[in-house]
């Protein structure tokens, strides 16, 4: 199954990752001009790995990007998807490591919104994104890969069959669970973050789940003025703030 990576940056990243990727062909829109800097990087780089380049027109580009996205007229062709890390990687990780961020999403459906929590998640030092395998939408997507702009490139991901017994696992090595909820939780600023967490973040309709909720060990409310009865903060948004504050406790 072809797995397109769209766009300049995002396919620069994957070309220099050192990840097991099997790399099919890259495609690159045909240019009256010369090659700017990053698409002159993206051919060495294509050079050095013997990685063949095709020359081809926007409309066949288009074919590949996935919806909502521009390709910025390139498009790396990957002959398989990304592989995910394992449920056994992932316990494994969790009971190794002293000092962890972790990314949980309850049933997040909208891969721009996964794509956004990515960049996040590498800026402030999440190390894995897992999601459960149903009622999700898929961590490892194009469109996930076109929004992270690189990002996806430098943390996992992991899909686990039960999101209520995945946490379980972690919290038996030593992880604490932080769920956030739209209302009644502690303020984040003055929760002691241990060093070892995993934040739960839920849908963008419905939140946590009863069952997820209820394996959380604190829950955190972010401290607002929403008048009336406007919305809560998108998931992404919500991650960004409450990922940031947690970094700041390490600082």
């Amino acid at each position: 199954m072809i797995f397109p990576i769209c766009g300049k940056h995002a396919v620069f990243e994957a070309l220099a990752a050192d990840r097991p990727y099997r790399f099919e062909r890259i495609l690159m829109a045909q240019s009256k001009g010369p090659a700017d800097d990053q698409e002159s990087r993206i051919m060495e780089m294509a050079r050095r790995k013997k990685i063949q380049i095709q020359k081809t027109d926007f409309e066949y580009l288009d074919r590949w990007a996935p919806a909502a996205s521009q390709h910025q007229g390139v498009v790396l062709l990957l002959s398989e998807p990304p592989l995910p890390l394992s449920y056994q990687g992932l316990i494994h990780e969790t009971k190794e490591s002293q000092d962890l961020v972790l990314l949980a999403l309850d049933q997040v459906q909208d891969h721009q919104n996964i794509g956004a929590l990515t960049r996040t998640a590498i800026c402030f030092g999440a190390a894995v994104i897992m999601a459960p395998e149903d009622r999700s939408a898929p961590l490892i997507h194009p469109s996930v890969w076109r929004v992270a702009q690189g990002a996806a490139e430098h943390v996992r991901f992991a899909g686990v069959p039960n999101l209520a017994r995945a946490l379980d696992d972690l919290k038996d090595n030593d992880c604490w669970i932080v769920g956030a909820v739209a209302e009644g939780g502690q303020d984040p600023r003055v929760l002691d973050w241990p060093k070892k967490v995993c934040l739960v973040l839920g849908g963008e309709e419905k939140g946590l789940r009863r069952l997820t909720e209820e394996k959380c060990d604190f829950k955190v409310t972010l401290p607002h003025s929403r008048p009336g009865g406007l919305d809560s903060l998108n998931v992404s948004y919500a991650a960004s703030i409450l990922l940031w504050e947690i970094y700041r406790r390490r600082l």
